[in-house]
């Protein structure tokens, strides 16, 4: 992905995937998404919020609907509290066994960015870890690792509060040991992942409004 400058505001640009992100942008002018709209006629763009109240009228001008509504969550190691014990089996998932989760990422995130051939051709970036029921993965994790000082979780799916700690304990402790200082999470509100997260010792630092619209 390229960093684009239009019209002073900064786009990051896949023109591969035909995807465009514009990261806390809140005074876009008429004639800026008309030349933007132009330019990238068709592509997927998102609008990401980060602690910020999104432009609502802009937004719904350009046919954008919102699709992630997230709690923004930090752990670093000091606030880490392991878990007392888990008797669900996790594993780590590479290149060789990643069609074990293929299915299940892409059935559970239709129209995300990372798409499971996108975590899998990057593969080097990320920790993924599973809970198989035999060949199948029952609940996963997905951690980006591509940061040097943090790790973030982009997704996370699990069948129950078990598989929820021990793949989320998997997937810090790997994070940790590998050097990062802190994990991010955009956990949905009032979900199992985010109960799970807070009981482990994450805290809440803020809060990510996602839109989506075609240009």
């Amino acid at each position: 992905m390229k960093s684009v400058m239009i019209s002073g505001i900064e786009v990051a640009v896949d023109d591969e995937n035909r995807y465009l992100q514009l990261d806390d942008v809140l005074d876009i002018a008429p004639e800026m998404w008309q030349l933007i709209s132009e330019r990238y006629t068709g592509y997927e763009a998102m609008f990401c919020y980060h602690n910020t109240a999104a432009p609502e009228v802009f937004l719904r001008g350009a046919g954008a609907e919102l699709t992630d509504d997230c709690i923004e969550i930090r752990l670093s190691r000091a606030d880490y509290i392991k878990p007392a014990g888990y008797d669900t089996y996790v594993v780590r998932i590479d290149d060789a066994n990643f069609s074990e989760v293929a299915t299940m990422h892409d059935k559970r995130n239709p129209g995300a960015y990372w798409t499971s051939e996108r975590v899998r051709s990057s593969i080097a970036d990320w920790a993924v870890f599973a809970v198989l029921n035999g060949k199948e993965a029952a609940g996963y994790i997905m951690v980006q690792m591509r940061d040097h000082a943090q790790a973030e979780i982009y997704f996370a799916e699990a069948a129950d509060a078990g598989q929820s700690t021990a793949l989320l304990a998997s997937a810090v402790e790997h994070a940790f040991l590998a050097g990062k200082a802190e994990v991010l999470f955009m956990a949905e509100r009032s979900s199992t992942q985010h109960d799970t997260a807070i009981s482990v010792g994450f805290r809440i630092t803020g809060y990510y409004r996602g839109f989506k619209a075609i240009v």
